[in-house]
């Protein structure tokens, strides 16, 4: 029987790019730990297909594994994905494969903390421990009288 290929294109360059990205690099930053120019760094993120010598060197530069250049795809990643009634989870087929299960997305609220609150609760934290500590010091007093 024939082997039937995966007929996805995975775009080499892009994914370098997101690399870089996630790593916090430049093209220069990059350019500099392959002893390339800057503009050599761009022409590779802009090709679908780089060469597995170069994958290889620019992954040891990034420490980053060379499989996530050669099979990360951002659109068959993002659709496998869907978000229903604030949970996160993956497609039945991912979820066969055991690599995620339904994760909960924190609630807005949870996320968004006003930090002027924090400053509020933490006053009224204080002022109720100098409150205490006052009426401490009153029955004190009075029981010393």
């Amino acid at each position: 029987m024939e082997e039937i290929k995966d007929k996805r294109k995975v775009h080499h360059g892009r994914n370098v790019r997101i690399a870089r990205n996630w790593k916090n690099l430049t093209q220069e930053g990059l350019a500099t730990m392959l002893d390339l120019y800057q503009t050599d760094i761009s022409v590779l993120e802009q090709k679908e297909t780089i060469d597995d010598a170069m994958l290889d060197r620019i992954a040891r530069a990034m420490d980053v594994p060379k499989d996530f250049f050669t099979d990360f795809d951002m659109d068959t990643t993002m659709n496998s994905y869907h978000v229903s009634e604030n949970e996160f989870n993956m497609t039945q087929a991912e979820n066969s494969k055991g690599e995620i299960y339904g994760q909960k997305i924190i609630e807005k609220e949870e996320i968004n903390n006003n930090p002027g609150d924090k400053v509020i609760e933490l006053y009224e934290r204080i002022i109720k421990e100098k409150d205490d500590k006052i009426k401490d010091l009153e029955s004190k007093l009075n029981n010393g009288k």
